[in-house]
């Protein structure tokens, strides 16, 4: 007996394993197998340790210790595939979610969502680093709900997670709420479920407080302040000047709302009526089981509380963050899919069965019409993927052709020599009057994917030289670029390609792209 359950779990786990691998392989190989380096991921070789200190993500330097810090595509992808496979096995194992079409439903929507899509476009010195924040999230989850006193291994795995990437503690709310969900509608005892919900806030808060007991650690010991600009953690847990009940609105409307317009192909279409569709159905799903089970009063009081804060516990970063949240911080968001795959599978015949437990021709409809509304949002997504590194791949082409171009003006302005004199490139190709938007791409968008081109802004130029280029350039710093572009000389000169948009002003040679 103890055989054919070893079987039957390890099956589960290649089902899991193999449909992120084959997903994953549909949707990101392109951008796996190609260059496409762009903003930030123009950092190639990374080694800003203090800058990543700054924000609070001081184990990420040690990570970099096992993969390497040269961001190469491939070995980042396969790295990425493997914690998000782990990931996906301690989830299903969690839930207890066995049967093969719903295995790759979980595999298929967590390995194609958008999270994934706009990291590997524009972060993918991120990629896998997030996915390993991910799995010590589901990490930490699991051993609380699978251990005696796992809360307490649990408080280290979130500590773990949050110095790798803070976004996804929000992960181990929304999973640890699921969870606690499906104990009830398993008829488990209340006070045992509230006893376990009472450990999962214990194993979050004692997470956090190690992490920021670390964090001020590290702090010290290496001498870097704590960042205060974009992505810093510094000001978090300070609400002065904040709207507690706003910004909780508005926490509640930024999760409802990315989960009825989420961003993948189609987003205000097919997929709108989908999403809408799957919610009324896992509501009516779980009305179902709930009037089938001889639930307490107080199990069915905890559970409305419990699905009434599941929005809020997907999107809590953006509480403590008071507003700070872009599409990377959001792979939480997609837990709502998973919940519903675990009702689909309480209830598979929502809308009931008859007197002798036979599928209705209803209820049967009702069943395909879930597995291809879930196949239909896999398929955008990888449609919408495919997209996105179809539009950086055309990006990095036209960048390689006008960067080859403003360096041969630069070089053929008398007086200069490589490496040694001053060169200010002032404005942004993305403003040039060369840059168009390309047909049929409008609606390619999101966080990372503005503009045409791979250069953004002006340290990613010395980048851009560096890594893609492999020439010497004497680039000025940020500041002295600032100073050039608010001269008078400078803003009369045409902008590049006309003629004198590349002069001296004294000893640096300014060129002028916007």
């Amino acid at each position: 007996m103890r055989m054919m359950v070893k079987k039957r779990i390890m099956n589960t786990d290649i089902w899991a394993v193999v449909s992120v691998i084959v997903f994953s392989f549909v949707a990101h190989s392109f951008r796996y197998f190609n260059l496409m380096f762009s903003h930030d991921s123009l950092l190639v070789y990374q080694d800003e340790i203090k800058w990543k200190i700054g924000l609070g993500r001081f184990f990420q330097p040690i990570y970099w210790l096992f993969r390497g810090e040269l961001c190469a595509p491939l070995l980042l992808g396969i790295c990425s595939i493997v914690w998000l496979s782990l990931a996906v096995v301690l989830i299903l194992r969690l839930l207890d979610i066995k049967d093969r079409t719903p295995i790759v439903i979980v595999g298929g929507i967590l390995s194609t969502c958008s999270t994934i899509t706009y990291t590997n476009a524009t972060y993918i010195h991120e990629t896998d680093t997030y996915m390993l924040a991910l799995l010590f999230a589901v990490a930490s989850v699991y051993v609380w709900k699978k251990w005696n006193n796992g809360w307490l291994v649990g408080s280290v795995l979130i500590m773990i997670s949050l110095g790798l990437y803070q976004s996804h503690f929000q992960s181990a709310v929304i999973l640890a709420l699921i969870v606690l969900v499906k104990m009830l509608l398993d008829e488990e005892n209340f006070s045992k479920v509230f006893l376990e919900g009472i450990k999962a806030i214990m194993m979050l808060l004692i997470g956090g407080i190690l992490y920021y007991g670390l964090f001020k650690l590290t702090l010290t010991l290496t001498g870097v302040s704590a960042n205060t600009g974009y992505n810093g953690i510094s000001s978090v847990g300070n609400y002065d000047g904040s709207s507690l009940p706003l910004l909780i609105r508005n926490t509640y409307g930024y999760a409802i709302r990315q989960f009825v317009f989420p961003e993948t192909y189609n987003r205000k279409g097919i997929v709108t009526l989908v999403n809408s569709l799957l919610a009324i159905l896992t509501v009516c799903g779980i009305i179902k089981i709930v009037r089938s089970k001889t639930l307490s009063k107080k199990s069915v009081i905890l559970l409305v509380f419990l699905l009434t804060i599941m929005p809020f516990g997907m999107n809590v970063v953006y509480f403590i963050s008071k507003g700070m949240e872009h599409s990377l911080m959001t792979f939480s968001f997609n837990f709502l899919y998973v919940f519903a795959v675990l009702i689909f599978g309480y209830c598979r015949n929502v809308f009931g069965d008859n007197k002798d437990n036979k599928k209705t021709k209803w209820s049967r409809y009702t069943e395909i019409a879930v597995v291809i509304g879930f196949f239909v949002l896999i398929w955008c997504n990888v449609v919408f993927s495919n997209q996105v590194y179809l539009k950086k791949g055309l990006q990095e082409q036209a960048t390689l052709s006008i960067m080859t171009r403003v360096t041969e003006r630069i070089e053929q302005t008398d007086g200069y020599v490589a490496g040694e004199t001053p060169v200010a490139i002032v404005g942004n190709l993305n403003n040039s009057i060369l840059a168009q938007e390309r047909t049929g791409f409008e609606g390619v968008t999101g966080v990372g994917l503005d503009g045409n081109y791979a250069v953004t802004y002006e340290l990613t130029y010395k980048e851009y030289y560096e890594f893609i280029l492999s020439e010497k350039i004497n680039l000025v710093s940020e500041k002295e670029v600032s100073s050039y572009s608010a001269m008078t000389e400078v803003r009369d000169m045409p902008a590049f390609p006309s003629a004198g948009c590349c002069k001296y002003i004294g000893k640096t040679l300014v060129i002028k792209l916007s």
